[in-house]
């Protein structure tokens, strides 16, 4: 495809800024607004090395742009990160597109394709959720510490609408957060403050186009159906920038209580490295309400790797049989909570853990959970999955002295077992390998894509330029 940087795009998806635009009136960010809008998220490491996940739309274009210009006087560059679901025919069309218009500005960037077999129907959630896995994937190669991500105040506001539809409490109903921790980077959103006129009038200053995502435009999303309905909630007084002050309101209680929920996580739970957790049932009674939901629902999303928690009606009710005595194993969220002597025992869900093929030397994050590299050199055709009921018997068939293991008997199907055609070879967890074969596994850490605990809900305060962080 060839297509200028500066003009009309030879690919039909691509639009260009039309000489009168609604958005005229609104003010382009310049170089002294964006700085005062990275102030919060000081400080950065000399020369800062940032990373931007840019679909060749207009919101992650003008933040890529502003980035670049932000950063270049600071020593340091940019990494523009488009990644391709193929989902789309016309999406890697776009992708290269995206990176002639940054290649014209001397931004590096790399397109990230998700490869291998996809669900029949690929739900929004889905797509995003391995979005950023390879967002964070390849930040975490290149050692970058700052993943930067386009949402702005309709982005926020459209969010919160959609929370509250689904039933979600206070961690929902929040919103997005200015800036979230994870244990290999942050992730910043600069622009969560600023209209997307003001986005798009930063690109038509610059006169540039954009990629036109006809999914914006798909009325089967909801958050589409959202978007068409702000209007008239606007006339009704429910503008964006009340929704957004609301959200912001409800950001700073959720620090308070998140801050409540450390405590009670820090004293009522045990996470095995394992991959599975004990909690005290004693503690969690004695916590208010709001803090024990929320505190089960991150040990959920701990255990079970996931990146968004269960809907609140089944956690609901999952919080309501613990809080009566639990007799009997519940499930959801990928996980299974037992009873076990007076404990509860929260384990992965043998069923629910995925198989995959390992390629020797290859960095990987498996099940949501686990992070492992494997050796150079170790042999070809080796898979991993969960070990199950059988590879159990198979491992203590050949070694009697793992059954007085300390690893509980619920939580033993889903440990993650390494096989080759012989069979089980390696289960990392338990440090064991079949006798006459070296480890395969060269790292291996337990380490949830949702932290038990961590940096909480952030708010920015610009005009005073800080951060206000749950402890």
């Amino acid at each position: 495809m060839s297509s200028s940087a500066w003009g009309v795009a030879a690919n039909p998806s691509m639009m260009v800024a039309p000489a009168v635009a609604p958005e005229a009136a609104a003010e382009p960010i310049d170089a002294r607004a964006f700085a005062a809008m990275m102030r919060a998220f000081e400080p950065f490491e000399p020369a800062p090395r940032i990373a931007v996940a840019v679909s060749g739309g207009p919101d992650s274009l003008a933040l890529t742009l502003l980035l670049d210009e932000w950063v270049r006087p600071r020593g340091g560059s940019v990494l523009a990160l488009t990644v391709d679901h193929g989902l789309r025919p016309e999406a890697a069309a776009e992708a290269a597109w995206t990176g002639e218009v940054l290649a014209a500005r001397g931004i590096e960037h790399a397109i990230l394709r998700w490869q291998g077999p996809k669900p029949g129907n690929v739900r929004q959630q889905h797509a995003r959720e391995e979005r950023y896995l390879r967002l964070r994937e390849r930040c975490a190669e290149d050692g970058i510490l700052h993943l930067a991500i386009a949402h702005h105040r309709e982005d926020r506001a459209e969010t919160v609408l959609l929370r509250i539809g689904a039933g979600s409490q206070l961690d929902g109903v929040a919103g997005i957060a200015h800036e979230r921790e994870m244990p290999e980077l942050r992730l910043i959103r600069p622009l969560l403050d600023e209209p997307k006129a003001r986005l798009l009038a930063t690109l038509r200053a610059r006169g540039l186009s954009w990629v036109d995502d006809p999914s914006n435009l798909n009325p089967d999303y909801a958050r589409v159906r959202i978007r068409r309905a702000l209007p008239l909630l606007s006339r009704q007084g429910l503008d964006v920038e009340s929704i957004n002050e609301f959200a912001g309101g409800i950001g700073r209680a959720r620090q308070i209580i998140e801050a409540a929920q450390d405590a009670l996580l820090a004293r009522a739970v045990w996470l095995h490295p394992a991959g599975f957790a004990t909690l005290d049932p004693v503690a969690f009674a004695g916590s208010p309400e709001p803090v024990s939901f929320g505190a089960l629902s991150r040990v959920l999303l701990a255990v079970g790797g996931l990146v968004y928690p269960p809907r609140t009606a089944r956690l609901e009710r999952l919080h309501a049989a613990l809080s009566e005595g639990l007799e009997r194993g519940r499930t959801l969220g990928g996980c299974r909570i037992v009873p076990r002597k007076a404990r509860w025992l929260v384990v992965h869900e043998a069923e629910r853990v995925l198989s995959e093929t390992l390629e020797p030397g290859a960095n990987l994050v498996h099940d949501g959970r686990f992070e492992l590299t494997l050796h150079v050199d170790a042999p070809r055709g080796l898979s991993l999955g969960s070990l199950g009921r059988d590879g159990w018997a198979e491992l203590t068939a050949s070694a009697p002295a793992l059954k007085a293991c300390p690893i509980p008997p619920p939580a033993r199907p889903a440990l993650a077992a390494i096989r080759d055609d012989d069979g089980v070879r390696e289960v990392p967890s338990l440090g064991w390998m079949r006798p006459g074969v070296a480890s395969a596994v060269a790292s291996w850490t337990f380490a949830p894509r949702r932290a038990l605990t961590g940096a909480g809900f952030t708010v920015a305060l610009r005009q005073r330029h800080i951060i206000s962080k749950g402890v």
